[in-house]
């Protein structure tokens, strides 16, 4: 990979895009898809197609925003990374003070050992769950209310914690509980202040700007509020997010430089964190087997909305593709499958 210019990497996978996602659109009955493709140090290459909302007819544009469901994740992993070289808050300290206020936990031995570092790298052993959302005008719990079942699904243990890697969005709202008693201020302001670039917004409200999600017969489904920010609470256009997820990947291989002392902490995302015997995830990314080449990932979707984030450290290659229908993983699939087989066969 290497031998191959970046100049040349881009164009085949640009080339790709044109070709093949117009047609996907139209028969997966996908509304909208923006995908941007960041190689090296050229800049951001962004793709997009369809319609944001197909009631008001507005396009996606490459600077639409759609809510990323968890691939919020990576980007408080990120944020949580930093906090930790710069000693603003331990990783690796027991998180039995702040969880003590989850009833479902409190009770349970296994809380003694819980560490934030667990709760990122997902061998928490806590149940694999979603976090609720709730409808647009309804009342929204607060987050510890919700940890404790006021939307139906409560934290609680169902391993001990470094068994096992077993993904759940309640570890990243768990982790922002805890963040939240310990600094005393709101995760999202902590995440803007620590990753640049990623003042996205918070998807707390329906909005022109951001792309709506639509149901497998076009229809617009009504808004849905996250309960936790790190879990699935921001919005964003496939572009600020991988501009953000490729600098730090850029940082963890050495190729760029900062005077950031902690930017190197980056490298904590492409690592698979020795919490567990068998791991798969880092902080934030999941290792992606059965391929060639080395590729971190994540995916994100709730109703009406798929997203996914791969990361190739050896092509030096990040893309980001984002959609606003049911359907989106029958677009974004082949995409990803492509862009990772250029890589496998330069």
């Amino acid at each position: 990979m290497a031998a191959l210019h970046p100049a040349l990497v881009e164009a085949r996978v640009l080339d790709a895009l044109e070709r093949n996602s117009t047609g996907a659109l139209a028969t997966s009955g996908v509304p909208g898809l923006q995908v941007t493709v960041c190689i090296g140090d050229r800049p951001p290459r962004t793709f997009a197609a369809g319609a944001a909302c197909l009631a008001r007819g507005n396009p996606v544009t490459p600077r639409t925003r759609f809510r990323i469901a968890s691939l919020s994740k990576p980007v408080a992993a990120l944020a949580l990374a930093r906090a930790g070289s710069s000693r603003l808050i331990d990783l690796d300290a027991p998180v039995e003070p702040e969880l003590s206020h989850v009833e479902s936990l409190c009770a349970n031995p296994w809380l003694r050992t819980l560490t934030l570092r667990q709760l990122l790298s997902h061998s928490s052993g806590i149940i694999d769950a979603h976090v609720p959302h709730v409808p647009e005008g309804t009342p929204r719990p607060s987050l510890l209310e919700s940890l404790n079942g006021a939307l139906g699904v409560a934290a609680r243990f169902e391993r001990e914690p470094g068994e096992a890697s077993v993904y759940s969005g309640l570890n990243y709202a768990l982790a922002e509980y805890v963040c939240t008693v310990r600094l005393g201020r709101a995760f999202s302001e902590m995440v803007a202040q620590l990753v640049p670039g990623a003042e996205f917004g918070i998807a707390a409200r329906s909005a022109p700007e951001v792309a709506s999600e639509h149901d497998p017969d076009g229809r617009v489904l009504p808004h849905q509020i996250p309960v936790a920010f790190a879990s699935s609470g921001q919005v964003a256009s496939s572009e600020e997010l991988a501009v953000v997820m490729h600098d730090a990947m850029m940082h963890a291989v050495g190729d760029r430089t900062s005077n950031d002392p902690v930017a190197g902490s980056a490298a904590q995302l492409f690592t698979l964190q020795p919490t567990v015997q068998k791991p798969k995830f880092s902080l934030g990314l999941h290792r992606l087997g059965r391929c060639e080449v080395e590729v971190w990932d994540h995916y994100g979707h709730r109703p009406g909305l798929r997203c996914a984030l791969n990361i190739i450290p050896s092509a030096r290659l990040t893309i980001v593709a984002l959609s606003n229908g049911e359907r989106g993983t029958d677009v974004i699939d082949p995409i990803l499958a492509m862009v990772r087989g250029i890589c496998e066969h330069a």
